[in-house]
């Protein structure tokens, strides 16, 4: 008899090793998981902070040295340190140096040696300096190098040199931020204005005239020689019916510095009988002057207080149209008369190169003063 065969077998898949893992270190791996996602979110709030912390630190630093601006203001975008500090004063540097960290106080000594130069306070600037070389030798301001900051200048081609195919400047001088700032101080010491650019005295004798603007305030001028035609003409219409050819004249232009326009130099001028007129539509600055004379060239320069007459055509010159230069301006030395300087009022004039002009006016800094600003007298001083 023979045997029955037996039934097929049915048995269980064998687990995956992963999943005996899985099963068994379940609630440690999830863990070893939790802990190190905590570690990560934790690792990246702290760099955050610090982050956030270190910007906020030197945010305040910049605006401190008055470059907060220079990241906001694209006008500003290229404005250096020493134009940033012209509006800072030192007791606020030496404060901010006094609750600043080790990673600030090399830059803010830097900051009031810098600030010390432009005021000419070359012992102040000294001690700054030594406050950063002997505080912190090894800082890279102190460090000496071919690399450090500096300006170079354009290399001169040789004569006859054929044309450069690209810019070459001279080379860098060996040193350190410290050690050249220290050169910028001792030949501050030693520098004197040559005598062609030195604005020249005012004579004992020459003579002086008051122009009075009102509640705004007077100015004097002192004129030169050099120029006599125009002294002579414009002394006549001082002196004529007690100046009534000037009375009621006002301030037809004034010219200043914007944001968009920084180096435009302040300058006020007036001169136009038709701005006599309350009408302002009548007011023209193309009348032709009743006070021509032939151009004269006094050697004078513009400097701060200049007192320029307006060109005229044909080699001419309006002894009656003046131009105030309240700011600098040596550029326009030769296409104008300048007659002498003002010896008192620099700050009237410049109240009235800041008076209000329109809307548009204000962004370009050149316009006619919103409110009339009229003479009132003018004398010769005795």
């Amino acid at each position: 008899m023979s045997a029955t065969p037996p039934s097929t077998l049915e048995g269980t898949e064998t687990p995956n090793p992963f999943e005996v893992l899985w099963d068994r270190y379940r609630s440690l791996i999830v863990t070893i998981v939790a802990c190190l996602l905590i570690a990560l979110l934790g690792n990246t709030a702290w760099t955050y902070m610090e982050q956030s912390e270190q910007s906020e630190k030197w945010a305040e630093f910049n605006a401190s040295i008055g470059l907060s601006e220079t990241y906001v203001d694209i006008a500003k975008g290229s404005q250096g340190l020493s134009e940033a500090l012209e509006g800072i004063e030192f007791a606020s540097l030496e404060t901010a140096l006094a609750d600043a960290d080790d990673g600030q106080k090399p830059y803010y000594h830097l900051a009031i040696a810098r600030k010390a130069l432009l005021e000419k306070d070359w012992d102040r600037a000294e001690q700054a300096l030594a406050a950063i070389e002997s505080g912190y030798p090894k800082h890279v301001l102190v460090t000496v190098s071919t690399q450090a900051v500096q300006t170079r200048d354009e290399k001169k081609p040789e004569k006859d040199a054929p044309p450069a195919t690209e810019l070459e400047f001279v080379d860098a001088l060996e040193g350190s931020v410290v050690s050249l700032m220290r050169k910028e101080i001792a030949d501050g010491r030693t520098f004197t204005i040559p005598a062609a650019f030195a604005k020249p005295e005012i004579p004992a004798d020459a003579v002086k005239v008051k122009f009075t603007f009102g509640d705004t305030g007077s100015f004097t001028i002192a004129l030169f020689g050099g120029a006599e035609k125009h002294r002579e003409k414009l002394l006549e219409l001082v002196n004529k019916d007690e100046g009534a050819h000037w009375k009621d004249i006002a301030v037809d232009e004034i010219h200043r510095p914007t944001d968009t326009a920084l180096h435009q130099a302040m300058t006020v001028h007036f001169g136009f009988e038709s701005s006599k007129d309350d009408d302002r539509t009548k007011w023209t600055t193309t009348e032709p002057s009743n006070n021509v004379v032939d151009f004269e060239d006094s050697g004078l320069s513009h400097f701060p207080g200049a007192v320029s007459t307006q060109p005229e055509a044909e080699g001419k010159s309006c002894a009656d149209r003046l131009w105030i230069s309240v700011d600098d301006e040596f550029n326009l030395d030769g296409s104008r008369v300048v007659i002498g300087y003002v010896v008192e009022g620099m700050d009237v004039l410049r109240e009235i190169g800041d008076a209000a002009l329109s809307a548009q006016e204000e962004d370009q800094g050149r316009g006619r003063p919103i409110e009339n600003i009229r003479i009132t007298a003018v004398e010769v001083l005795k």
